[in-house]
């Protein structure tokens, strides 16, 4: 099975050093029992909401994850100026070792007048991230946020 452009897209992503950092700096360390929870804030509305239009657009199966949001906290997960997100269990849940590994939605949204591609990661049954990455040409430099969750489409249908 070949890779859709969004994967690619975002390994290409992850292996280029951000501002001098080494590429494994990027948010898919494991979360473990090393992990500094209090680094992490609960999730935002915005970025609930842009979740949740993920998972109700990509099926029933995706909207199990649904339940994982309340209580989600989380942190920025690149330092490039994207509004990435690297999530964690809330503090009284079990940690378990997680990694980006298994994409559950892969869409596109509008954040002001450029387009911004998504990717939202699970390992283990977990909701592990959500990479944003411009598809606009941006300076890369140029912070930029999440796009609003009644833009987001499915990858194949905003191509």
């Amino acid at each position: 099975m070949s890779k859709s452009l969004a994967e690619y897209l975002a390994e290409v992503r992850r292996a280029i050093p951000a501002h001098g950092s080494p590429a494994d700096t990027h948010s898919t360390a494991p979360i473990n029992e090393d992990v500094d929870l209090s680094k992490y804030r609960p999730l935002e509305l915005q970025e609930k909401a842009v979740i949740a239009a993920m998972l109700y657009q990509s099926g029933p199966k995706e909207q199990e994850f649904l339940t994982q949001l309340d209580g989600l906290m989380v942190q920025r997960g690149c330092t490039c100026g994207c509004p990435s997100l690297s999530f964690a269990p809330p503090p009284e849940g079990t940690r378990v070792n997680l990694y980006r590994q298994n994409i559950v939605a892969d869409m596109t949204g509008e954040a002001g007048d450029s387009l911004v591609g998504l990717i939202l990661w699970q390992a283990g049954g977990k909701l592990t991230g959500l990479e944003a990455y411009d598809l606009a040409g941006r300076d890369p430099t140029t912070p930029y946020e999440l796009p609003k969750p009644e833009t987001i489409v499915s990858f194949r249908n905003g191509e």
